[in-house]
């Protein structure tokens, strides 16, 4: 049996795994899908396996990342490795929740599953075939799968335009206020690698939040999409206005150092020491609106 992931077109980025949730949801392993038992090996006859690496990635503090293309799947996907800990658990929350509620900015999982595996398998680059899980292991993983997008991360722009700038800092800026204000969403590992460079159909962006609308008016045809949450949080009703104005200036502290323009550079160093500084919504989002004025 060979599952069929839909994609849709790019335009509707942030769903177009369209049947994600007919396949995999909390109740369901990756396992239970394809008709095997989680505590069963899983081998190529099974049809689940890694049978292609495209790229391997080096190992990390949270866990291993590898590119591979599944014989399920019939194209890249993202296997991330993770020890079985506070972070895999966080890592699973988040994704839980934006398979929910799928954005355009956000990575898109296919599902995750536990096994049981031998951590020095996954100290060296993954040789192709590899089989995922083995009931002889030692130590148990957390195991997710996730949309391979082609672009890598933004360190992979080498020339940054002021306007390409703009439009990836602004839909940063505008995608941390539209979820902390819907879901109560945090991140916490703000880098250029944990942030990928996706392509856009889209000119024109719109982002709503605390009654209020933000256009970008044109997205220079890039899409930053956040991935890697296993320091993030959905904090929902516990979530206090401080928190965002340190998400704002952690997005402003990440993007400075590729502005083009040094004296725009300067003004997101000042403007990511004000809006840290704030602790009500509305003196946040006047910030916002005086720090686009200067761009």
């Amino acid at each position: 049996m060979i599952i069929n992931l839909n994609y849709l077109d790019k335009i509707y980025r942030g769903g177009r795994l369209a049947n994600i949730q007919t396949f995999c949801n909390h109740s369901y392993t990756l396992c239970n899908l394809i008709g095997i038992k989680c505590d069963d090996r899983i081998k190529a006859d099974a049809q689940w396996t890694v049978d292609t690496t495209i790229q391997s990635g080096d190992n990390t503090s949270d866990g291993f990342a590898v590119i591979a293309l599944g014989e399920l799947l019939k194209t890249p996907i993202i296997f991330k490795i993770m020890d079985d800990s506070w972070r895999s658990k966080k890592e699973k929350r988040v994704h839980k929740v934006f398979r929910m509620y799928p954005h355009r900015n956000i990575v898109q999982s296919i599902c995750e599953f536990s096994c049981r595996d031998d951590t020095i398998r996954w100290l060296k680059k993954i040789q192709a075939p590899q089989i995922l899980c083995s009931p002889e292991g030692k130590s148990k993983f957390t195991i997710i799968l996730q949309e391979f997008i082609e672009g890598g991360d933004l360190t992979n722009i080498e020339f940054w335009t002021l306007p390409m700038w703009k439009s990836v800092t602004l839909q940063l800026m505008f995608t941390s206020i539209e979820l902390f204000d819907r879901l109560g969403f945090i991140y916490e590992d703000w880098n250029l690698r944990n942030i990928l460079a996706d392509t856009t159909e889209e000119k024109v962006l719109q982002y709503k939040a605390y009654g209020k609308t933000w256009t970008i008016t044109d997205s220079c045809g890039i899409s930053p999409v956040f991935t890697d949450f296993s320091r993030s949080d959905m904090l929902l009703d516990k979530k206090e206005d401080w928190h965002l104005a340190v998400q704002l200036s952690h997005c402003m502290d990440t993007m400075k150092n590729s502005c083009p323009d040094r004296h725009i550079k300067k003004t997101v160093k000042d403007y990511s020491i004000k809006v840290e500084m704030l602790e009500d919504i509305d003196s946040i989002l006047d910030c916002v609106g005086e720090f686009i004025d200067q761009l």
